[in-house]
């Protein structure tokens, strides 16, 4: 396996190269499994079996499914993504992979590069993609980071140690490349000059005749010296296990009640509980007044240890995507705070969710007691951009109250981008909530290829100075990319992903038009296979069973007698798949019997007279 990482301020690219020869003296279906953390987007595949190469293309998911099947009946090669829901993983499937043959697949994929500590951050593919009953240890890894403006410093994270280069960069310490080997490195970490500039990058697509433009704004204003809280919505999730029982509930109880009246006015809030299930208080988010207060207090004194376990994943399944729409369109910081004291049920797709929205909400976890898993409360408060803090009971109103102040800080939620041609774009970001010294990225599509001056104006939320920054690009300011697409499938691809009430005729319309993965779509390719060999299409008619094919019989307008006799020679077994009519013509024609052939089959004759025989036989018990 050969993995390629290329980095620059923006987003990286990663191509996986996976080597595989069909050992077997028949044809194959090897499925090649991907598990993809959320902030990955799957871009294309080429595969190449002899001197055959073929590029994927995005088509939907029903049509993949159709055209795979097809593929092999027609004897080729079909190649298909899919994606298994419960389980959170992508899988490539290649269908008729030929005897004896070598299958080159070059699997790529595309992220953002982020800004964390004032240092560019990413995460690189660790969970490799792996084919089943296959183990190769041999491994190439390789990043090749190539910047704007001068690297300063460079260092990798493993295992949350940080190990710091003293490499040979070229093009005017620009450029630099690292070899390393499987599981050495977690995270990359590099900082430039011109990191606290704001740097907008730009990307001509030719296929669609359009701009693709990503501003990276680090926010680091001094200007900001405000102390005033501003308002939030605020989730408070509340543990309310069997282990909660006694002083800790009591505890919670009463700093809920004192803070529920500290929350900044306008503020939102809402109350659940969990446990093996939870409960809504307050049904949708309420407004901080002083008759919804009055209701809420009598809640929290009246709260309970009574919701058996610690299943933590319910109430954020509810809130990240039964109840999404209750939440998205209150315009202010989200911040969703957890109370608990025990070993929280957090799996890896609600981990995934929690990603997928951690640019709208935070997610702030406070552990109580000695009894608690710490890895699960870090792990889930990392996913959602937040804190987390492990307390005895004693100390909760001091530490709850250092974490209101920490979400009620100043952030930008006005922005808007004004064209030399004065046309306006007003758009959200990919980071919907940011505040002072922490990046985010805005991106916007412009149709056509010119070269315009830009400038950008924020506004800060509720800032008693009102504070706005204008920040202009001239063409020659803005760092334009080679021509491609990257640009346009990350800005399309977390669109679809984030706009989960997207109507789904227009996310395929997008999917297909950008040539990016939504969840309606897939990636499909078809290799042409050697028509001179039918042991393909045998391979394929073995693995359906014999009544799914008789059913199709009916379909196509001949004597289903005649045909179901001609397949059951085969003596298939194995469970069937759809067949359209087309795709059964085609290995009828080879496979079947012809339909002028004489005579039936020797146990037809043998059970029709029995049956002739034993209608006899009652007909004259009967009279």
């Amino acid at each position: 396996m050969k993995v390629t990482t290329s980095i620059n301020e923006i987003y990286s690219k990663t191509e996986v190269e996976i080597n595989y020869k069909n050992t077997k003296e028949t044809s194959i279906e090897l499925i090649v499994e991907i598990p993809l953390r959320s902030e990955i987007i799957f871009d294309y595949f080429i595969a190449k079996i002899k001197d055959k190469i073929i590029k994927s293309k995005v088509i939907e998911s029903n049509k993949a499914e159709e055209k795979y099947n097809d593929a092999i009946a027609s004897g080729n090669t079909g190649i298909a993504t899919m994606y298994d829901e419960e389980n959170k993983i992508c899988s490539v499937k290649i269908g008729n992979l030929p005897k004896k043959e070598t299958l080159e697949l070059k699997l790529n994929f595309i992220q953002f590069v982020n800004i964390k500590n004032n240092y560019y951050s990413l995460n690189l593919i660790k969970d490799f993609p792996k084919i089943k009953d296959f183990i190769s240890n041999e491994f190439e890894g390789k990043i090749i980071l190539e910047t704007n403006s001068k690297i300063i410093e460079l260092k990798q994270n493993n295992n949350d140690k940080e190990v710091n280069y003293n490499t040979i960069y070229s093009n005017g310490n620009k450029k630099c490349q690292i070899e390393y080997k499987r599981d050495s490195i977690d995270k990359i970490l590099f900082k430039t000059i011109e990191i606290e500039k704001p740097l907008l990058f730009s990307q001509y697509n030719s296929n669609l005749n359009e701009t693709n433009y990503i501003l990276q704004y680090y926010q680091n204003n001094n200007s900001i010296t405000s102390n005033k809280e501003y308002p939030c919505l605020f989730i408070i999730l509340i543990d309310q296990s069997g282990s909660m029982s006694g002083t800790k509930i009591k505890m919670v109880s009463k700093t809920l009640e004192k803070l529920i009246k500290l929350l900044p006015e306008n503020s939102y809030y809402q109350l659940i509980g969990f446990g093996t299930f939870y409960k809504v208080y307050n049904g949708k988010p309420e407004l901080k007044s002083e008759k919804n207060l009055e209701n809420t207090i009598q809640i929290i004194k009246s709260l309970d240890s009574n919701l058996g376990g610690t299943d933590l994943s319910k109430p954020l399944y509810y809130i990240l995507r039964d109840s999404y729409s209750d939440y998205k369109n209150i315009n202010l910081s989200k911040q969703i705070i957890v109370l608990t004291d025990g070993d929280i049920n957090v799996g890896d797709d609600i981990i995934d969710l929690i990603k997928l929205h951690n640019n709208e909400f935070r997610i702030h976890c406070i552990g109580i007691g000695n009894e608690i898993n710490k890895d699960l409360i870090i792990k889930t408060s990392n996913a959602g951009n937040g804190t987390y803090h492990f307390i005895s009971e004693d100390l909760l109103d001091k530490k709850i109250f250092e974490i209101l102040k920490e979400c009620t800080k100043e952030y930008i939620n006005d922005y808007k981008f004004i064209l030399d041609n004065n046309k306006t774009y007003e758009l959200q970001p990919v980071n919907k909530i940011t505040y002072n010294k922490e990046s985010l990225n805005f991106c916007f599509v412009q149709k056509g290829n010119e070269n315009n001056n830009i400038n950008v104006e924020f506004n800060w939320k509720n800032s008693d100075e009102n504070f706005k920054k204008n920040i202009e690009f001239n063409s020659e300011k803005i760092i334009k990319l080679n021509e491609g697409c990257e640009l346009s499938k990350l800005i399309i691809g977390f669109s679809l992903k984030y706009d989960l009430n997207e109507d789904k005729n227009e996310q395929i319309k997008l999917s297909k038009l950008y040539q990016v993965l939504c969840k309606y779509t897939s990636l499909f390719a078809e290799i042409e296979g050697d028509k001179s060999s039918d042991n393909q299409m045998q391979t394929f008619i073995k693995k359906h069973s014999v009544e799914k094919i008789r059913d199709y019989s009916f379909l196509v307008g001949s004597s289903s007698r005649e045909r179901f006799r001609g397949i059951s020679r085969l003596k298939m077994s194995a469970p069937c798949k759809s067949i359209d009519k087309s795709r059964y013509r085609s290995f009828t024609e080879k496979y079947m019997v012809n339909k002028n052939q004489k005579g039936f089959n020797i146990y037809f004759w043998a059970f029709l007279v029995l049956i002739i025989l034993l209608i006899f036989y009652i007909a004259k018990r009967i009279i």
